[in-house]
Formats: C-alpha cells, structure tokens, sequence
C-alpha cells in the first residue's frame, strides 16, 4: 500500500521563468528594474523634448526680469531733511542750546538727522555730567547747595 500524507502538502507558487534582460545589462537584473531604467529613459526624453520647444516671451509687466525698466528713479532717494536737521547748522544749534539749555539740547539731538550712534554718543556726553554730580552727592562725597 502506497504510503499517502495524512494532509495534503501546500503547493509554493512557481517563479515566473527569467527573462532574457535589456541589451547592456547582466543576466541577474530584475525584469522590473529593467521596466522602471526605461521608464526613466522614456521620462528624461520626454523632459529633453519639452525644454527643447520654443516659449513664448511673457509681456513686459510680468517678466520679473525687467522689473525695473518701468520705474521711475529719481537721484535724491529717501526724504528731504530740513536744513535745520542736518550738516553745519545743526551742529551749531546744537551748541547753542548746550551753552543754555541742555535739556533742549537733548531733544534737538533726537529730533536732527544725525546717525543714531551719533545721538547716543551725544547723550550720554549730555547726561553724564549730573549723572556724576548725583553720584557724588548721594554717596556724601558733595554737598548739595542749600
């Protein structure tokens, strides 16, 4: 009596057989990876095709590349700065109110056109003499007048 197997054995799926690969590749390479190269192929031709056809110009207002061509410059750039504000007589404002009045002095600094390093500098040339005096005065160093 033949000897049969008490449950029947599963079957594995068969390999498909191989195939030959593409020219100029191995024999090992897949069949999918030889399907997706010549899809790249087919792609990076495809992408060549495209850039090789001629574009059509934009219009003038909007090529980013001409941005400019219809502004209008002008050479005096930024605002105007009255004349007090700036150069030689405002330095010399400046030195008239510090002779009689710093405080407004310290306002004319920041109300000018000067640099802002400029303001600060000032500022604290301004403020240092009574910042010094105040010092010395609370420390009993000074007597305060009166």
């Amino acid at each position: 009596m033949p000897m049969e197997p008490l449950h029947p054995t599963a079957q594995l799926p068969q390999a498909p057989p191989p195939t030959a690969p593409a020219a100029g590749l191995p024999s090992w390479v897949d069949q999918s990876e030889v399907v997706r190269l010549a899809n790249e192929q087919r792609e990076r031709e495809e992408a060549a095709a495209h850039a090789a056809l001629p574009q059509i110009p934009l219009p003038p207002e909007r090529d980013w590349r001409r941005v400019g061509d219809q502004m209008k410059f002008t050479h005096t750039g930024g605002r105007t700065e009255s004349f007090w504000a700036i150069g030689g007589t405002s330095i010399v404002i400046f030195l008239v109110l510090f002779l009689f009045c710093s405080p407004a002095a310290l306002v004319f600094t920041w109300l000018t056109a000067w640099k802002t390093d400029s303001k600060v500098i000032v500022t604290l040339l301004l403020l240092a003499p009574g910042v010094i005096y105040l010092f010395l005065v609370l420390t009993g160093i000074v007597r305060a007048p009166g």
